[in-house]
């Protein structure tokens, strides 16, 4: 079996049965560990009260990012904000940084110098410290791997398992600009039709805005009963949501929240925005599930945020509703990596 037959998530699933089956590790520092893998980030007890977060995101030249669409300050920008959502995913509060990059050996000190600068741009607005990482010599092309430490208090943290059967979806945001954005710097042409919305969608893709605050708030309001960052697409966050708390969902299609920008581009391009939505991915938005209580408290506390669905039984499965109710048949288009999945 190859890989490609996989793809990356089911990839994921295979060796974290190879790490759970492990004889000789299994049990090594096994009683501080709260969370493996499986969720946004990996959870280890620091106290009796507190517990640590870490995570790591790589990017890859020709696959996440190219530099003929982006700077190399964006691109420093959004390496650490991927992994800056993931913190915000679990409630949690960043903290440190390590910063590895591959590059060939011909690369100009100033792009280097450019790459950090924008990530201690974002590391900065969130106190971020840079604490160390490492350098070496790439063959033909930049890659980037960030982890990042963070901390929580355990009564606060969020996972991906908690959601309750008869619990309100929640999204904060506008999705899909992202996708909109990277389909319009691939497509430059359409870009002189649309200058109105072009900057907005495009600093989507290249800028993110990892939510904290927003995170922060939820964590310390103890109203999520779970939470995923919505990185990889509306869909995948659902199912991943889904999966981990054995539950179905049912999503209201007329409630996902689309901005004016997104709907006059998919014009453009003729493609029904909610692909854009659903399968585009890169928003960094959270998703979240709350009791019907707490979300009345969270939506007068958190400005921003939809209802666009609600947690049903697994045996429901996951469903897409019209206006009218009626279920609408999805075909996943988003990417997967080690698939040969066209762009959505």
């Amino acid at each position: 079996m190859k890989v490609s037959s996989l793809g990356e998530f089911n990839l994921i699933e295979k060796i974290k049965k190879v790490i759970e089956n492990g004889k000789k590790h299994r049990n090594y520092n096994k009683r501080r560990l709260i969370l493996g893998v499986g969720d946004d980030a990996a959870v280890v007890a620091k106290d009796s009260r507190k517990a640590f977060l870490a995570t790591t995101d790589m990017l890859i030249e020709g696959v996440h990012f190219s530099k003929k669409t982006a700077s190399l300050r964006q691109i420093g920008w959004k390496a650490l904000a991927c992994n800056l959502s993931d913190i915000a995913a679990m409630g949690g509060i960043p903290l440190y940084a390590l910063v590895s990059i591959g590059f060939p050996q011909d690369t100009a000190v100033k792009e280097i110098e450019e790459l950090y600068r924008g990530i201690e741009s974002l590391a900065g607005k969130y106190r971020v410290k840079i604490i160390g990482g490492d350098t070496v010599s790439s063959p033909c092309f930049f890659v980037i791997s960030i982890t990042v430490l963070g901390e929580i208090e355990k009564k606060e943290l969020v996972t991906r398992s908690g959601a309750k059967l008869g619990d309100k979806i929640l999204l904060t945001g506008t999705i899909g600009d992202a996708g909109a954005g990277l389909r319009l710097l691939k497509n430059p042409k359409h870009l002189k039709f649309f200058n109105r919305y072009e900057k907005y969608l495009i600093n989507r893709f290249l800028l993110p805005e990892p939510r904290i605050k927003e995170a922060r708030i939820i964590a310390r309001t103890k109203c999520a009963t779970a939470m995923i960052d919505c990185s990889d697409g509306l869909d995948l966050s659902i199912k991943f949501i889904s999966r981990q708390s054995k539950v179905g969902a049912k999503i209201y299609t007329d409630s996902i929240p689309l901005s004016g920008g997104l709907k006059k581009t998919s014009s453009a391009f003729k493609k029904n925005p909610l692909e854009f939505a659903l399968f585009g991915g890169e928003d960094y938005e959270l998703v979240f599930t709350a009791s019907p209580e707490k979300t009345k408290k969270i939506k007068k506390q958190i400005s921003g945020v939809t209802v666009i669905g609600e947690i049903v039984s697994k045996k429901e499965g996951i469903k897409f509703l019209d206006k009218k109710g009626k279920v609408l048949k999805l075909k996943a288009k988003g990417y997967e990596h080690f698939t040969d999945n066209p762009e959505f």
